[in-house]
């Protein structure tokens, strides 16, 4: 056989062999079938960067991103390897051999967000696989991630052991927080898109927590002791309190002649102001307080105040300059809805009648200012009860003035009329 045929064939040889060797290390191949353990979502970062499963289950790793991501194990008893994944695209990945595999995305080595840790142990361990990390004796996991995002917690129940810590991760493209439904310790404060929050949970028992901003968003931590048991529920953390209604529209106020004087104070409740309608006279200074724990604004229909956005305890004050009904709500809980009434000291909430006509103290219209000579005009029409008004002495004194001075008028249009024609006649004489 000619040298270059040999070595062709040898260098075909040393291929196959090499493929071989990759396909049989490898942990991850297309046509692995099955129902995952565990599902890992890129969204900006890794939803779960350090999951817990037995022998022989299953990973899907799912790409929510716009960009392509590659994800590859770096350490651990064997290799595995997603290859791409475009936007939307899913994998499964089945580990057989326990140990711990850290892996990042081969599309951005440097992307702390999409580095992660897979622990694999053996089926017959007495842990309990889960979302979290590590493992007691009891068998429940020391930590945990929760994941936020398309308005709901994943998972809906978390079990860590007591001691242990659970990891918040914001996913969504929206604000929100995770926080105890009552006195309890999760507290996250605004998560915006990407922020993490961690909590470490010492005593066992069961924690529910909510989000403020959308507080149709429950979910529930149970920390296990050593028993495996969540034994009593801490006392700092009450019974769920339901989701308050929202708010009927505030209904109209008739001004009254006696609106609130002074400063108004307005308590903001989680979910509802305390007063769905106030009435104040211009001038007056209203100031709202947070009292709930959810962030709230209040903010005008018409643009004319806006707190901005309050956390519990802040407050926010205006004063109104102009009478009229300024209808307002909160504008991250549009439910949330009311209303303040400023009247002018005439007792009315369109400011008052304009013009030159004069307001008296009372509201009513003033009799109009008298002329040079002292006498009022004279006035016409029926009266209040529909009737003719009765004629008054100064009423008749003016219509007996007229009808003199009518007839005097005639009398010297008369006269003038004859001095004309005595003028005339004397003026022609006969030729």
């Amino acid at each position: 056989m000619h040298l270059p045929l040999r070595r062709a064939l040898a260098a075909l040889v040393v291929a196959v062999t090499l493929s071989t060797v990759v396909v049989t290390s490898a942990v991850a191949h297309d046509d692995v079938v099955g129902t995952p353990a565990v599902t890992i979502t890129a969204r900006a970062s890794l939803d779960r960067d350090d999951v817990t499963i037995r022998s022989g289950e299953i990973v899907r790793f799912v790409n929510g991103d716009d960009e392509r991501h590659r994800f590859r194990s770096r350490t651990g008893p064997d290799d595995f390897d997603t290859n791409d994944l475009e936007p939307g695209e899913s994998t499964l990945v089945r580990f057989v051999t326990t140990g711990t595999y850290a892996f990042r995305d081969e599309r951005d080595r440097d992307a702390a967000g999409y580095q992660g840790r897979i622990r694999v142990i053996a089926t017959t361990s007495a842990a309990t696989p889960s979302t979290g990390g590590g493992s007691t004796s009891a068998g429940a996991p020391t930590t945990a991630t929760v994941s936020i995002g398309d308005r709901v917690f994943q998972p809906g129940t978390t079990t860590i052991a007591a001691g242990g810590t659970v990891t918040f991760k914001n996913q969504d493209d929206r604000e929100h927080t995770a926080t105890s439904d009552g006195d309890g310790p999760i507290d996250s404060g605004t998560l915006g898109t990407g922020g993490t929050y961690r909590v470490k949970l010492p005593a066992a028992g069961s924690y529910a927590f909510l989000c403020l901003i959308h507080p149709e968003m429950r979910g529930t931590i149970k920390v296990l002791d050593a028993a495996g048991g969540t034994g009593s529920t801490p006392s700092s953390t009450p019974a769920p309190t339901p989701t308050p209604a929202p708010p009927s529209p505030a209904p109209s106020v008739e001004p009254t002649a006696s609106p609130v004087s002074g400063p108004v104070a307005i308590d903001i409740v989680d979910y509802a102001f305390d007063s769905a309608s106030v009435q104040v006279p211009v001038g007056a200074r209203v100031t709202w307080t947070n009292r709930g724990k959810a962030p709230h604004t209040v903010t005008a229909s018409d643009g004319s105040f806006d707190s901005g956005t309050l956390p519990a305890g802040a407050t926010f004050e205006t004063t109104f300059a102009a009478a009229g009904d300024f209808a307002y709500a909160c504008a991250i809980h549009p439910d949330m809805i009311a209303t303040v009434t400023v009247v002018s000291a005439e007792g009315s909430a369109g400011g008052g009648p304009t013009g030159d006509t004069p307001v008296s103290s009372d509201g009513s219209v003033a009799r109009a200012a008298t002329g040079a000579a002292g006498v009022p005009p004279p006035t016409a029409g029926p009266g209040s009860d529909g009737q003719d008004a009765p004629l008054t002495a100064d009423r008749a004194s003016i219509d007996l003035a007229g009808v003199g001075g009518i007839v005097v008028t005639i009398g010297l249009v008369l006269a003038a009329g004859v001095l004309f024609s005595r003028a005339v006649r004397g003026s022609v004489r006969p030729t």
